[in-house]
Parts: C-alpha cells; sequence; structure tokens
C-alpha cells in the first residue's frame, strides 16, 4: 500500500535543468516560470564573509535556500543519484513554496561561489583533498570510480568540482541567515538543497555515499568567519554522522547530537560514544530502536533535544536534515512520517528563536525514496513559513505498526544517564601492580624463569582467578613485570609462573632432576576432605569445602573447563531477595526453592536475578548432597549456552549449602502447573496451552536434552525430566534446569549402572529394575513429559482416568485412550491428525524394550510426525547430524510472533527478493537490547518445488557455510509454521539478478527484471571480477571446507546476492548434496536445477561432480561479465525459449554471447587493459562450460593458463585460496581486498620518494589509504613484486606468503598483512607501516 493517497504531483515528463553551481534552468517541461522571481546571486566570498543581497530583501525573507544537485555526479541506479534534488524542487513547485509564488518571504541563492580548498581543509585533510582532486583524471577516463575502497561511494570526472559547490552552498547560506538575523531576528531560516550528503566523510576520507562534510565544514566556517563560538549541530539521518562525530569528538565548542536507528549503517553512535578529552560531554548519540516513529521523536526532542540545546546555549544551530528514517524510505527500518518531518523543523526553528537569535541552517543529507523525501522537504519549508502541514494528505497511517516505546524510553533514560555520568568522571587512569625482581635473578637460570613467567602469565591473564599481566619494563638493571592491581574483594588471583613446566604431550607426568610432578588426577583433587575438616558453621569453611567440591566436579566432569561464573556473597542475595521473603518464592522443587531477586551492585543497572537455595537436607536419600549440588553447577554452566536451558550467572559458596543464580527473564511459572494432577476434577483448571504452543515447548525440551548428551566431549544423562524442571518464558519457550542428577557415560561405554534417581512413579523399566541409565532412559522421561504436556494430565492423573483401560501397568495403552478422548474433543482436522502422529511418537519414547525407543536426535526426524514444531525441528536436526555428526554453529530460535512483529506481518512493501517457492523480505527485530536488521525468507505452502528435506538442507548447509564473506550468514530459524521460516543478515542491494537484461513475455529485448523500478545497474568490470571471485570463493569452500565434498547443484543468478559494498552472497543450499566418501561423483534420480546452468551429464545421467558446479559457475560468470541473461542471448524463435528442456544445443548461445561481448561490451570498454582481461575472462568461461567434465577446471586450482592470463585478478585470487586451503586448510583472517587506483592514490603513483626498502625482488612503498571501518591509522605500506614473479611458479610462492602472514599477522611481532592488490599486472600485498626498523618479514619462501 502506498503511503502517499492523493495523486502524484510530480508529472512524469517534468524535468528540471539544474547545473552544477545552482544555477536553475529550464527544459521544454520546466515550471520555473520566472514570474515575480527573487533568485538573489551571492557572490565574491573567499575567506571573509560577503552578503550582496541587499539589506530590504533580507529583512523581508523568512527562508532562505540553494539548490546544488551535482548533476555530473551521478551513477545509473545508486540509490544517492542526481535525481533526488530535482525531485524536491519539482515538488516546490507544485506546492508554489518557491520565490515566483511567495515573493520576498522565499529566497533562492544563486551563482554563489564553491568553497575553497581552504575552506575544506578545516575539516579534511589536504592529503585527502589533494588526493581526490588528482584522481579526477582517473575518473575522466574510467567514466566512474569508487573512492571508499569497494563501498558505495563512487565519484564520476565533476565529484569534486560538485563537492565544492554543495559545500559553498552552505557557506552562502550561513552568511546569509548570519546577516538576516541582525536585521530581523528570530525570523530567518536557511536550507542547503544539496549533495552529495556530507554527514558520514570522515577527517580523512570520504564514507557512505559523502563526500566532503557540508555540515561540518558550515560549523568551522560560522567559528572562523562569523565569531560564532558554539556551534549546536542535530543530526535526525536515520544513519549515524560518524564523520561529525569525529571531526568534533574532542572540542567542547561543537556540541553535536545525533538520533539514529540501533544497529544500521555504519554500526557507530553508541550510547557510551560522548565525547573525550576537552570534548567529553560535548557528544551525545542516541541509537533508537526500529520501528520508532512520530511519537517517539516528539518524545525525544522534548526530553533530550531541548534540555541539551537549553545547557549549551548555541550562538548558532546547524542541522544535518536526512529524510531517510521516513517508513517508506528503502534504506532503514524507522517509522518517521511527513509530519513527523514538519514537526521537527517546526520546533528547531523555534529553539533557535529561543536560544540564538534564529540563526539555523538545514543541510540536506539522505533521503532515496523520491516521493517521501520531496513531500517530506516541502512540509519542513511548511513548517519555516508558519503554515500549517499537509501531511494528511500524504501519509497512510495504515502502513504504520506499534513503536517500541517502552525501549525508547529506556535509551533516552540511558544517554542522559551517560553524559551527567561521564560529566562528573576524571581524567581516565587505572592503577597497576609492578613486580620487581631481586638482583640475585640477574643470571642467565635465573632470567629463563622469568621469560617463563611472562610466557605463561600472558596465556593465563584471560582467566579471571589468574593477575591479569600488562606487560614488562626491560630497559632497567631489574626485570619488572607489570599486572593489574587486585584490591577490595578478596578474590583469588593466581600470579608467579616462573617454576611452571609442560607435560609433554601424549604423558600424564614430567621427570625433572628433583623427583616427578605429576598431573592432576580424580583423586588430587580430594582436597575438600582436607579443607572441611573441622568445619563449623563459619561463613571462611563453606566457602573453601563448597568451592573444592565445584572445582573438583568441573575437572571431573569437563575437564576444568567453564563458562564463566560470577561469585557472590550472602549479604548480596540477601540484599536482593529481601532476605528471601516467602513472597519471592517463584518456585519449589523436591529440597530447594527459587525466588525472584533484583541485584544492584552499584556498578551496572538494576539486574533480575533467580536465586536458588537448598533446604538444610536436600535430596533425601540421594547420597552425597554437596557432590551433587557441585554437579549441578558443572553442568549448568556448560549447558547454559543453549537457547532452551535457564542460564547459571554464577554462585555463593558463603552457606552451608551453595546458592545458584540463574538469568532473570518473565516467566509463566513452570510446566506442572498447567497440568491437573488431582484424581477428582480440580475446582479451578490449569490455563489451557494451544496446541502449537505445546508443540513449540516439546521441541525445546527435547533439542537442550539432545544437547545434554551430544553437546560435549561427554554424554550426559540428565536422570529426572519432569514436569517440574521446565520453566516457562514470557514467550512459553522452555527452560530445562536442575542438573544435579546428571551422571556422564563412561568414554566407550553405552550405559552406566547407578543409583536410582529421580521422580517416583514412572520411569525406564531398565532403570526401575536395574539402575541401568542410557540416553534412551532420557527419551523415556521425554515421552512420559511430552504426553502430559499433549493431554494437559500429569502421568498419575492419566493412569487413574483410565485405571479399566487395559491391564494395570499397561502404560503405553493408557496414554494411548487418553490421547484418543483427546482427539475427539478437537474440532480441528489437523490438530486432531498431528496429535494421532505425536501419540505414535510417545509410544515409541516408552517402548518398554530400549532399543526399540529412538534416540535424542531421531526422537523428531520420523516422517509421519505433522506437527510443526516436532516435524520442522527434527528434520533440521537429521539433517545437521547426517551431514555434519550433528556439529551446527550456533543458530537462534526464533517465534512466529518475533518475525511477524519484525516483517510488519510480511507487509508487501517489505519484500526484497522473490524465488522459486519463497519470499524475502527486509525486517528488524531485537537482540540483545540492539536491533538488527534481518531478512527472513518465507516458504509458500503451495510451492510443490521444494520438499521439506530440501528447506532442513538448506539450514544445516547453511549454518556450516555462514561463517565464509561470501555466504548470507544465517541467523536462525523459526519452526512453528507449517513450513520453516529461515532468517539471515540483510543483503542491502538484493540479488544479483537486478543487474542482468532479460526479454520481456514477447520476447523483446531490453527490459529489466521484474520487479526492479529502474534499468539495471552498470557494474564497472572490477566490481563484476570481485564478484566473480566471490562466488568461486564461496563454491570452493562449500567443496573443500568441509569434512565431505558438497556439491551445490543449482548455482544461478537469483541465488547470489549482494551486499552493501556488492560483495557477493551465495545462499539457498536446500539443494545440496554431499559426495559419498571414497567416490568422485554422485548420482541421483532427480534432477534438480536450473536448465540454462546444468552441465551435460547432469542432463543426460543425473550425474553430479564438483565441476558439474564448475559449469554452472562458468555459465554465471558469462551473464555477469556482460550484463545480459542467457534467455536474453538466446534466438527469440528458437524452441527453447518455449520450452528449454527439449535440450538444444547450449553452444550457439555460447557462441551468440560471444559475439555479443566482443560486439558491445569490448566496443564499450575504452581501457585497452580492462578489453584484454575481459578477453582472457572468456576464456575461462570456455574452459568452464566445456562439455567434456576433464577439462574443465577446479573451483580451486587454476591450472595450465595462458602467461598473460596469469597476471590478472582471477589467477592471483585462485592461487592465494589454493594456497590458503593447501596450507592452512582453508582459514584465513580476515583481509581486503583493495584496488590498483587506491594503492597509486595512496602512494602517489608509486612516487620513488615513497620508497622505504627495495630487495632484489620487490620494493616496499609507504603511503595513506581511507579506510572503511573508520580506523585512526591510515598509514599502510605497500609491497609491490617485480615483473619476474609473473610466472605461476613465483605466484604460487606470492599466494604462500599471503596464505601464512594472514596467519601470522596478530603476532605482535610480525608485521601485519592488511590485505592484497589482484587486479595489477604486479602482485602487490598491503601491509601495516612500520617505522624506525627497516627488518622484513618475508614468508613467501
Amino acid at each position: 500500500m502506498d503511503l502517499f493517497t492523493s495523486p502524484s504531483l510530480l508529472p512524469g515528463n517534468a524535468m528540471l535543468g539544474l547545473n552544477g553551481h545552482g544555477v536553475v534552468g529550464t527544459t521544454t517541461n520546466s515550471f520555473f516560470k520566472k514570474r515575480n522571481r527573487l533568485i538573489v546571486s551571492c557572490l565574491g566570498r573567499t575567506d571573509e564573509k560577503s552578503i550582496v543581497c541587499s539589506n530590504e530583501e533580507l529583512k523581508n525573507a523568512r527562508l532562505i535556500y540553494a539548490v546544488a544537485p551535482a548533476m555530473g555526479h551521478n551513477k545509473e541506479s545508486h540509490p544517492e543519484s542526481h535525481f533526488r534534488v530535482p525531485s524536491i524542487v519539482t515538488a516546490l513547485q507544485n506546492m508554489e513554496l518557491t520565490p515566483e509564488f511567495r515573493g520576498p518571504e522565499i529566497i533562492q541563492l544563486k551563482d554563489f561561489k564553491p568553497a575553497s580548498v581552504d575552506d575544506i581543509a578545516n575539516v579534511h585533510s589536504t592529503a585527502y583533498v589533494s588526493g581526490l582532486e588528482k584522481a579526477m583524471d582517473k575518473a575522466s577516463q574510467q567514466g566512474i570510480i569508487f573512492i571508499e575502497g569497494s563501498g558505495p561511494t563512487y565519484a564520476t570526472a565533476n565529484t569534486f568540482q560538485d563537492s565544492l559547490t554543495a559545500a559553498g552552498a552552505g557557506l552562502a547560506i550561513v552568511d546569509s541567515v548570519v546577516e538576516a538575523s541582525k536585521l530581523n531576528q528570530d525570523q530567518t531560516t536557511g536550507f542547503a538543497l544539496i549533495r552529495p550528503p556530507g554527514h558520514h566523510a570522515v577527517p580523512k576520507g570520504p564514507m557512505g555515499f559523502c563526500v566532503f562534510g557540508n555540515v561540518a565544514i558550515a560549523a568551522r566556517y560560522a567559528q572562523r568567519v562569523h565569531g560564532l563560538k558554539r556551534v549546536f549541530i542535530i543530526d535526525f539521518d536515520v544513519h549515524h554522522g560518524n564523520g561529525t562525530n569525529d571531526a568534533f569528538y574532542e572540542d567542547p565548542d561543537i556540541f553535536f547530537l545525533s538520533t539514529h536507528q540501533n544497529g544500521s549503517y555504519p554500526g557507530t553512535g553508541k550510547f557510551d560514544e560522548i565525547g573525550q578529552g576537552d570534548g567529553l560531554g560535548a557528544t551525545l548519540n542516541l541509537p533508537l530502536p526500529g520501528g520508532s516513529g512520530d511519537i517517539a521523536m516528539r518524545t525525544v526532542f522534548d526530553e533530550v533535544i531541548v534540555p541539551c540545546a537549553q545547557r549549551f546555549k548555541p550562538d548558532i544551530i546547524l542541522v544535518s536534515a536526512g529524510y531517510d528514517a521516513h517508513v517508506l524510505d528503502p534504506l532503514a527500518s524507522l517509522q518517521f512520517t511527513t509530519g513527523t518531518y514538519y514537526m521537527l523543523a517546526s520546533n528547531i526553528q523555534q529553539l533557535a528563536k529561543d536560544l540564538c537569535g534564529g540563526r539555523c541552517v538545514f543541510f540536506l543529507e539522505g533521503g532515496y525514496n523520491l516521493k517521501s523525501l520531496s513531500y517530506s522537504v516541502a512540509d519542513s519549508f511548511r513548517a519555516f513559513l508558519g503554515e500549517p502541514s499537509l501531511a494528511s494528505q500524504f501519509d497512510n497511517p495504515a502502513i504504520l505498526y506499534d513503536e517500541p516505546l517502552t525501549k525508547v524510553k529506556q535509551a533516552i533514560q540511558r544517554v542522559l544517564k551517560m553524559i551527567v555520568n561521564d560529566e562528573e568522571e576524571d581524567e581516565d587512569c587505572y592503577e597497576i601492580s609492578v613486580k620487581m625482581l631481586f638482583p640475585t635473578f640477574n643470571n642467565e637460570r635465573h632470567l629463563k624463569m622469568i621469560a617463563n613467567e611472562v610466557a605463561v602469565a600472558s596465556q593465563m591473564s584471560n582467566h579471571r582467578n589468574v593477575l591479569k599481566l600488562l606487560g614488562y619494563c626491560l630497559d632497567s638493571d631489574l626485570f619488572m613485570a607489570i599486572s593489574s592491581i587486585f584490591v577490595k574483594n578478596y578474590n583469588a588471583k593466581l600470579c608467579s609462573f616462573y617454576a611452571s613446566i609442560p607435560t609433554p604431550e601424549g604423558e600424564t607426568h614430567v621427570d625433572t632432576l628433583k623427583g616427578v610432578m605429576k598431573t592432576c588426577s580424580d583423586k588430587y583433587f580430594r582436597i575438600s576432605m582436607l579443607l572441611s575438616r573441622g568445619a563449623n558453621n563459619n561463613n571462611k569453611n563453606f566457602f573453601l569445602k563448597n568451592g573444592a567440591a565445584v572445582l573438583e566436579q568441573t575437572i571431573r566432569l569437563f575437564n576444568g573447563k567453564s563458562n564463566p561464573l560470577r561469585s557472590y556473597s550472602s549479604q548480596q542475595l540477601n540484599k536482593a531477595t529481601n532476605n528471601f521473603h516467602v513472597s519471592r518464592i517463584i518456585h519449589q522443587g523436591g529440597g530447594y526453592q527459587m525466588y525472584r531477586g533484583v541485584l544492584n551492585d552499584g556498578e551496572k543497572d538494576d539486574c533480575g536475578i533467580f536465586v536458588k537455595t537448598f533446604s538444610s537436607e536436600p535430596f533425601s536419600k540421594s547420597g552425597d548432597y554437596l557432590e551433587k549440588i557441585a554437579t549441578e553447577i558443572a553442568v549448568a554452566s556448560n549447558m547454559s549456552n543453549h537457547n532452551n536451558v535457564l542460564k547459571l550467572l554464577g554462585y555463593c559458596l558463603e552457606t552451608k549449602w551453595p546458592m545458584l543464580v540463574y538469568d532473570y527473564f518473565p516467566i509463566q511459572g513452570d510446566l506442572s502447573s498447567f497440568l491437573i494432577h488431582t484424581i477428582e476434577p480440580p475446582l479451578l483448571l490449569p490455563p489451557q496451552l494451544p496446541f502449537e504452543t505445546k508443540l513449540r515447548i516439546g521441541i525445546g525440551i527435547a533439542n537442550a536434552v539432545a544437547y545434554l548428551h551430544h553437546g560435549h566431549s561427554k554424554t550426559f544423562i540428565h536422570r529426572d525430566i519432569h514436569s517440574g524442571q521446565v520453566l516457562l518464558d514470557q514467550d512459553y519457550g522452555p527452560k530445562l534446569f536442575n542438573f544435579y542428577g546428571s551422571i556422564p557415560i563412561p568414554e566407550g561405554e553405552t550405559h552406566v549402572d547407578a543409583e536410582v534417581f529421580g521422580t517416583k512413579g514412572f520411569g525406564p523399566p531398565e532403570v526401575v529394575t536395574q539402575g541401568r541409565y542410557t540416553e534412551r532412559s532420557d527419551v523415556c522421561d521425554f515421552g512420559f513429559l511430552f504426553c502430559e504436556l499433549l493431554t494437559g494430565k500429569s502421568c498419575g492423573k492419566i493412569f487413574w482416568d483410565n485405571i479399566n483401560n487395559g491391564s494395570r501397568y499397561d502404560w503405553n495403552h493408557k496414554s494411548k485412550c487418553e490421547l484418543e478422548a483427546k482427539m475427539s474433543l478437537e474440532e480441528d482436522e489437523e490438530i486432531r491428525c498431528q496429535l494421532m502422529e505425536c501419540g505414535k511418537l510417545v509410544e515409541r519414547c516408552t517402548n518398554k524394550s530400549v532399543e526399540e525407543r529412538p534416540n535424542m536426535n531421531n526422537t523428531k526426524v520420523e516422517e509421519d510426525i505433522n506437527g510443526f514444531f516436532l516435524r520442522n525441528g527434527g528434520a533440521v536436526l537429521e539433517q545437521t547430524i547426517r551431514l555434519f555428526n550433528g556439529k551446527s554453529n550456533p543458530l537462534r530460535s526464533y517465534s512466529s510472533q518475533q518475525l511477524n512483529n519484525a516483517t510488519n506481518n510480511y507487509h508487501v512493501s517489505r519484500i526484497i527478493h522473490q524465488g522459486g517457492g519463497y519470499n524475502m523480505y527486509r525486517g528488524v527485530i531485537d537482540l540483545d537490547d540492539e536491533d538488527c536488521e534481518i531478512s527472513v525468507k518465507v516458504y509458500t505452502n503451495h510451492n510443490v518445488s521444494v520438499d521439506f528435506e530440501m528447506i532442513a538442507n538448506d539450514v544445516a548447509i547453511a549454518s556450516q557455510m555462514s561463517n565464509h564473506k561470501n555466504v548470507l550468514k544465517l541467523l536462525g530459524y523459526c519452526l512453528d509454521r507449517e513450513l520453516p521460516i529461515l532468517v539471515y543478515e540483510l543483503p542491502l542491494q538484493g540479488n544479483l539478478s537486478r543487474f542482468l537484461l532479460y526479454r520481456n513475455e514477447n520476447c523483446e529485448k531490453e527490459e529489466p527484471p521484474p520487479p526492479s523500478p529502474s534499468p539495471p545497474l552498470l557494474l564497472p568490470f572490477e566490481t563484476k571480477l570481485r564478484i566473480g571471485i566471490g562466488i568461486a570463493n564461496a563454491l570452493a569452500y562449500l567443496h573443500h571446507g568441509h569434512s565431505k565434498t558438497f556439491i551445490y547443484r543449482d548455482i544461478r543468478k537469483e541465488v547470489v546476492l549482494l551486499d552493501q559494498d556488492y560483495g557477493a552472497k551465495l545462499f539457498d543450499f536446500q539443494a545440496s548434496l554431499p559426495i559419498p566418501e571414497g567416490k568422485t561423483h554422485v548420482d541421483v534420480d532427480r534432477v534438480i536445477g536450473t536448465y540454462w546452468y546444468m552441465s551435460p551429464e547432469v542432463r543426460a545421467y543425473g550425474r553430479y561432480t564438483e565441476r558439474s558446479d564448475v559449469y554452472g559457475f562458468g555459465v554465471l560468470f558469462s551473464e555477469l561479465l556482460s550484463g545480459k541473461s542467457w534467455t536474453y542471448m538466446a534466438d527469440p524463435d528458437s524452441a527453447i525459449v518455449d520450452n528449454p528442456y527439449l535440450g538444444a544445443s547450449v553452444d550457439n548461445w555460447f557462441d551468440a554471447w560471444k559475439n555479443e561481448l566482443k560486439i558491445n561490451t569490448l566496443r564499450e570498454e575504452g581501457e585497452e587493459e580492462i578489453r584484454g582481461q575481459i578477453m582472457e575472462c572468456v576464456k575461462l568461461v570456455e574452459k568452464c562450460t566445456k562439455e567434456n567434465v576433464g577439462e574443465r577446471p577446479d573451483m580451486v586450482e587454476r591450472k595450465q593458463q595462458e602467461q598473460k592470463y596469469n597476471r590478472r585478478r582471477w589467477f592471483n585470487g585462485g592461487a592465494v585460496l589454493e594456497q590458503t586451503i593447501l596450507l592452512l586448510n582453508g582459514k584465513s583472517n580476515s583481509l581486503r581486498s583493495y584496488s590498483s587506483h587506491e594503492l597509486n592514490m595512496a602512494t602517489h603513483n608509486f612516487n620513488p620518494s615513497q620508497i622505504i626498502h627495495a630487495s632484489l625482488n620487490y620494493t616496499l612503498y609507504k603511503g595513506s589509504v581511507i579506510v572503511n571501518d573508520d580506523d585512526d591509522e591510515e598509514e599502510i605500506s605497500v609491497k609491490m613484486f617485480f615483473p619476474k614473479f609473473n610466472n605461476e611458479r613465483h605466484l604460487k610462492m606470492i599466494a604462500n606468503e599471503v596464505a601464512v602472514a594472514s596467519q601470522m599477522s596478530k603476532h605482535r611481532n610480525v608485521l601485519k598483512l592488511l590485505g592484497y592488490c589482484l587486479d595489477s599486472d604486479l602482485f602487490m600485498a598491503i601491509s601495516s607501516i612500520f617505522v624506525q626498523s627497516m627488518e622484513d618479514k618475508d614468508f613467501y619462501q
């Protein structure tokens, strides 16, 4: 649904002629009629202000604006295009908000001077400004270049001049507004309608569509030229203005206040970024949760912006006015409306009148939906003129959803508290302890011991009970080691490791000259017997005894490994629970109570906790009480990462029995409170859960138990699974807890014999009769629990209600009767069927024969279980186990309600991609108190091409592939729908097919793919290569990055998404399958894939190999190079257009593609070197699409390439990848790919004056490059290898250098490798700069 319900005010054939200097001309249909128009020239400004407008003109003006549309700075289909400012001007014309309609109350400045280089240099480095100016020559030759590495900021031949003009327009308006305020106080406001935008541009370079920081340049200009010392900058763009933030981070006279969407680009603008040094407290960042809208922004203005401005007392207010927070804008997920922007314009103008004589200038920043941008700016103009808003004519409230006002309030409170607290803080300092060794240690033997101390302590410092080593001092006669200070809390801090020695690998001890030092055995940590001897009620003795027991169990069960736990004092927990008042009890079990508490330790905000206390005789008749509590701590600490386990935060060891502290969450109670327990009907029935919720609870419990069984080095048995061991959160998500009865199965065994432990009445027969526990003992307990959950009755109630059904002890028959009775009452036919299948699962789980029961890994696998959650979760788990031995990267489980809220109930406006049988939606979800943009993949129920196993396959493989930078990261899934919903990171540029030409229904050419609203974006050749190598890398990782070789099977343009920087992201692994071990291929009965991309052996025999994917890649790469789909190249009269499965010769299209590439692409490409590279890429495509499998290359190896092609980017990238896999199993630290253009700029075209070292094989240059992540360190060294290295042998040596150096770069004595350049004839490696030392660190040998 369109937000704008009124007819469009923008005629399709109207276009303004605008030059780069703000001069407005007209075309045939221009709306500029030149009647009564007041367009004023402001000329002559250099370093001093120069106001040409007469005093009379300025006195009558209420609004002054300037137009600088940068028509020459444009990239087709880029969101920051030259259509933005003209669309605003057209809307102003239509709404009669220009001088020709309003006379003297509106002034448009004309023929203003561009900003000088000196103006720009007050904010940006001269190296950047001069470097950008020099880059214009390159832009003139190539048409478009990228000036932010591989990022989204582009430049054309006009960019430098257009950016100066934009900044100059802002300065001219500042001049006019300041002068007008002297004549007509409180009345005149200014607006610079300019581009490119500026608030992302950092002092040393461009970023995020921005070239020069327009508002920052104006702020410095206002201070220098007009003497306006205190400048207040408001930035309400949806993205954080990191460039402005950085420019004034230490300046106390410029207050920068930014509101922006939490988690959005560029990821900066956190609450704690409040300035530093003299500027501490003069920066305020307020990240708003996704979905914030008009109410949120009004609250922010009243409670944050106004008080900050009043306290700061500015001389002028400047505004970075970004209109991309609008609900219709495609690049974010806030809910501002046209009315929101009217409110902001009106209120900020009034604020300026109240505080600084009305001096206020707005600068256009973002806004990429042309309708919402133009109408919102026009309504801002109406606000400046004091006229009522017309937002009600444009805004459609029906598409808005509830704002997260609670989160907004919390954000406001947090940011205000942060800035108040930081105003009170002194300069940062911290205490240290210095360890000085005596002179007797100044001999060789003792110095080795000191070196041993440093080596061991540096590895141990991450542990909370080890004194952290910060560093050392070597320039003194006496060695000194510097550590953190330890005071106040008496926590144990182990130190002094100079005598430590390692145990040889495979040994249990090490012999020394003075005897044998043995490592820990199970008996060694029985120190608890010594520590607790003579123990009394003294807290110290309890602490020692309890701590020893916990330590012993942790070592015995998990080899000493556990997640970090905090130690609480009894006083803290008494205070948190109001001395364990009875009103705080939330749950009671056998021998323990759980209390709700609020912890305030003075360091953080109040946080909720659960505290579990044990009675004086817990677990009666169950043996060693303390050992079981210690087991609970050891197991729970290792289980806490699981989504369906109650998270253990820490413990208190000062009482007779330890107290356990768990993470707080709003709870619905324990599961037993939802069951009927009494034989007679209860007076008040417990709450009835929907069937879907019951299934979700069941699968959560099953997953937690499966993790207990298989998520650790040992298999653990819970032994006591029942309804009282499961808490339910506010969304009825289950949280399993109480692991005190858990025991491990000895290695190599399938069972463990132990005392009978657990809830009496119902249990596995082998446990009751023999005390024998296996994984399937827990499965039996789960079966009883699942039956209770489905029926809403406890096992005892089920037993007595069916006492006469079957023999007295035939539990399966009684549960079956109860479920049948439940089914008879269910009106929904589908739910009845699901209940029947769930009954079969219960029957299998509680089978008397251990072997007949499933284990927890296939409890949910059987095909006849139709319950959404059980079936979905089971299939995913089954595929993970089958393909990856049960190992997967952590995935989060989302509820359907969460995803409904995130995507505005899957509104059609949120669709970003459509594939075969699924839609992908853009959404925003709260993750760990931060809003995160996501994409949500929803399968359609009517789709017959995707079966359920394929979806589970997609989850299993995608979770393993997500670590690769060229794979779309799978974040999690939702299993409580008929078909699973998958949640991914958000790809901002859509899928690759957007960038290709198609045929329309009449087989006519030149049509973009639907639903693209504009022609396909023409990608530069360098970007195409980068996309291609990204796809190749992802496929190589799929083939060789796991214990099994996987085949993708369906490579095509629709399964490649592009991130913000046009980086390739492969996804959709539902058709992928593994090659059996020892085989080179796999034959299938069902051929899956798109005909155009199928290799001949797949079409003919259904035979898949690695090189089947190579064939598909070749087809895809051919499309990428030409920018045209294969169907575009097809003969419209060919039968294959109507029926591709007729098997017509693919060679015809390949020939047509080569001809098209030669005639059009090569003809359009002006650079000879790139034409040569294109022809070499054609040879690669031809090799990849060979009919003979053996003639195709492997995805990793690039063998026998021609000498000229070896020097190109593709061979370089392949060689690096090959060496990385060969040496390091495909693992490497993240490296950046630099363009040769970037390095030419960084080193001044490799000027000899930049050389810092030369050898026989390479030259090392120093340079300065602009980094994407806003790193303070921008100097680099560039290693350029000589031409003799451009052969296959030497290229492998260079690839070896990259592979090894990337792994070694973390070491402080290794020159850090930052990245490489592959698009040059000469390979270049980029490293951090090193000064004063010219020692080389080479790895290529």
